[in-house]
């Protein structure tokens, strides 16, 4: 986000060339994950995200409403340890340490999946509810600091800037993401299901 901004700033023209932005970021009807109100990525820096929405790029924004209807079980790494390639290990070895902090701070034993989610807005926007609203980001200096805000009632008037992902069929999400990896080729080039690895 903070590059983005950068370059809008230095390049006025660069708004205009980019045809879409996928952003995750944000907690809209939320709490959110780094204060009691923002979001991590935005709270970073809240001035970039402000200038970005701002700046007159298609956005499809993925908040925590969506990303933490996207659970990886324990039992879904189960299915993962049993599939056999690269990017499945990496994935079972990625979110060992990730799941372990869910479970002291989040109460719950899996993670969410942020990040693989937000692609899927690309290649799967059907499992989606979207909505358009006025989305701004608070750089107050406040207790609200980074939060992500949506004028649900349309009070300042102001045109939708952002299509928002306020809901999400998760649990399709996940299928998804797992049998993805079981079809990934095994070490011997079959794909980890057939191979039974």
């Amino acid at each position: 986000m903070t590059n983005i901004a950068l370059a809008i700033r230095k390049e006025p023209r660069f708004a205009k060339a980019v045809k879409e932005l996928v952003i995750m970021g944000g907690a809209i009807r939320c709490g959110g994950n780094i204060t009691p109100l923002a979001e991590f990525n935005i709270h970073e820096d809240p001035h970039a995200a402000h200038i970005v929405f701002h700046a007159g790029i298609p956005i499809t924004l993925i908040p925590l409403d969506a990303t933490y209807k996207c659970l990886l079980t324990s039992d879904d790494v189960e299915r993962l340890n049993k599939i056999d390639s690269p990017i499945a290990r990496f994935v079972r070895n990625a979110t060992a340490t990730y799941m372990d902090y869910y479970k002291k701070y989040e109460g719950f034993n899996g993670c969410a999946m942020h990040d693989p989610l937000t692609l899927a807005a690309v290649f799967a926007p059907e499992i989606f509810s979207f909505e358009n609203h006025y989305v701004d980001v608070d750089i107050s200096g406040g207790i609200s600091t980074g939060k992500t805000f949506a004028d649900f009632m349309k009070v300042s008037k102001k045109p939708a800037n952002i299509k928002v992902a306020l809901d999400v069929r998760g649990r399709e999400f996940v299928e998804m993401f797992i049998e993805r990896m079981e079809a990934l080729p095994a070490p011997g080039g079959v794909p980890a299901a057939e191979d039974g690895g």
